[in-house]
């Protein structure tokens, strides 16, 4: 039982060497440049050894994937912890992502640079806003008369204010201007909405990369 639980520990710390050294990478080139090779050199570990953890590069991409996906989660948990105004919560998710990608520069560079599967954050992205719309409007805070499209438009929204940040075509300045506008989509009126733009919060400080299970546990703990 015991050398089945460290076994266990053992191969997840080598699964996380593998996702690590991927994200090393990525900072450096991106993923269409990446080998299985590179990546298990990058480890330190045996090229056929990557094998007993991931099948492709491919595979091991949608793992660092799904890291970043789950600190996002974590962090919108954490600043709206306590909260059940559903427009306040859609505030402040919303800046939190755009402050991690504004001020956080490598994780903006994952997510827009290096390749990771862009679809996989913003159908995420889209399932918690669905979650919290729906609940909004059972609240009476949100008016919604087609859901699907108000999904897309506020995940595509969202995902281009991050790029355009990023990219440092908006200042981080314009982040509250640019919830407030949001909030207005849901049928929050313009005076309201500058409010819950600008309630005081503070920035959350997410995992420092490369990102790992071990850290991202770690993380979770504190959320």
């Amino acid at each position: 039982m015991i050398a089945n639980v460290m076994m266990a520990k053992k191969r997840d710390r080598t699964r996380d060497k593998l996702l690590i050294a991927v994200q090393e990478l990525l900072l450096e080139k991106p993923v269409a440049n990446l080998s299985i090779k590179d990546i298990a050199h990058q480890a330190e570990m045996v090229h056929g050894s990557f094998y007993n953890y991931f099948e492709s590069v491919h595979e091991v991409i949608q793992g660092v994937a799904e890291l970043f996906l789950r600190t996002h989660a974590c962090l919108a948990d954490k600043i709206t912890q306590g909260i059940d105004d559903k427009a306040l919560v859609f505030a402040l998710k919303t800046r939190q992502t755009l402050l991690l990608i504004s001020q956080e520069p490598k994780y903006g560079h994952l997510l827009f640079d290096a390749g990771l599967p862009v679809d996989q954050f913003v159908m995420g992205l889209r399932l918690g806003l669905r979650i919290d719309i729906e609940q909004g409007i059972k609240q009476g805070r949100f008016v919604c008369a087609d859901l699907e499209l108000t999904l897309s438009l506020l995940a595509g929204g969202i995902l281009g204010l991050a790029l355009d940040l990023h990219r440092h075509i908006l200042p981080v300045e314009r982040i509250e201007a640019a919830t407030a506008k949001l909030l207005e989509q849901l049928g929050v009126d313009n005076k309201e909405a500058q409010q819950l733009a600008h309630y005081p919060t503070q920035f959350i400080t997410p995992v420092t990369l490369p990102l790992s299970n071990a850290k991202l546990t770690e993380f979770i703990r504190g959320c």
